[in-house]
């Protein structure tokens, strides 16, 4: 039956195909998306009782506009009804199929909620990301004006402990100067938390 339609989707994407709206074929991908056990139990259904209102208008206008041969877009998201209510954030790839003189509308879903999250998860990581780097370059904004003006090394190395804690919160601060000639560090400043 498959085969009529050239359908080469993988098994793991659902695969719906409908006559005028009314489902004459699922696999069990897509019964098993929507929380059906058998696809029987939606084979007969209309498109429209698996999706929410809100998605009927803009699916059934898509719909009508492939049968009249239009190019509607044939990659877009939509939320589907489970067999519990609940709604499932999905991936439609759909296309047209002539057999026996008759126009279907086959397509291929994908469940994307993962994706959504990982895409939503990257773009918070991404404004924590310039929040951070934001931060940053007013401490440093900072740094270069406290040296600016410092007139003796403890304004110096109090402003260089400022700009490490603010950098890296830590309970104490050391600041050493290296002697090479010793081989050996010299502790200038000294901080601790509560100072």
């Amino acid at each position: 039956f498959l085969q009529d339609f050239g359908c080469g989707f993988l098994q793991r994407d659902g695969i719906v195909i409908e006559d005028n709206g009314t489902i004459v074929y699922t696999n069990t991908a897509f019964a098993h998306l929507l929380g059906y056990d058998m696809t029987e139990e939606i084979a007969g259904l209309s498109i429209y009782e698996l999706v929410p209102k809100d998605e009927c208008e803009r699916m059934s206008e898509c719909g009508k506009a492939r049968l009249r041969g239009e190019s509607p877009p044939s990659v877009y998201e939509f939320k589907a009804k489970r067999k519990d209510g609940s709604l499932i954030k999905l991936e439609a790839s759909v296309s047209t199929s002539t057999v026996a003189g008759k126009i279907y509308i086959s397509t291929a879903v994908r469940d994307i909620e993962e994706r959504k999250q990982a895409e939503a998860a990257l773009q918070a990581a991404d404004h924590r990301a310039i929040t951070e780097y934001e931060r940053l370059l007013n401490r440093l904004a900072s740094l270069a004006q406290s040296l600016s003006s410092a007139r003796d090394l403890t304004a110096i190395y109090r402003a260089l402990c400022h700009f490490t804690v603010a950098s890296a919160p830590c309970s104490g601060v050391v600041t050493t100067i290296y002697h090479p000639e010793k081989q050996a560090r010299e502790a200038v400043y000294f901080w601790k938390e509560g100072e």
